[in-house]
């Protein structure tokens, strides 16, 4: 069962990846959308991290119930081994997790409040 679990997330994480994808290339043409891309480990351990990436979780819940329409949110595990998202980090220079992508151009490692996270929205 935990095999199963795990196969089936790894598969949402390679959608979620496909997703942010198109969604570059739609802003491209049309840039009348925020993205907001969550990463985190998903196999993370560390109590210290997994306390870390539930804040994060609720924070960018809470952007997302006041933004609505306005934002896309995509969390996404960066530990499932899925390149095409390695790729996606190393071009945009992620380092750290949990981290917050906020329209490829302001990663974000330390919380902050839905208003402070509003001000990098366009």
């Amino acid at each position: 069962l935990t095999d199963s679990l795990k196969s089936i997330h790894k598969k949402y994480d390679l959608l979620r990846t496909l997703l942010w994808m198109n969604v570059i290339s739609v802003k491209e043409k049309c840039d009348s959308v925020d993205t907001v891309v969550y990463l985190y480990n998903y196999e993370e351990e560390d109590i210290e991290l997994k306390s870390r990436q539930v804040v994060w979780g609720r924070i960018l819940n809470d952007l997302k119930e006041k933004e609505g329409s306005e934002i896309i949110l995509i969390p996404i595990a960066v530990d499932q081994g899925v390149e095409s998202l390695n790729y996606l980090l190393k071009t945009y220079g992620v380092r750290d997790f949990p981290a917050v992508l906020i329209n490829e151009e302001t990663a974000l490692y330390e919380h902050e409040t839905v208003e402070e996270l509003e001000d990098y929205l366009n």
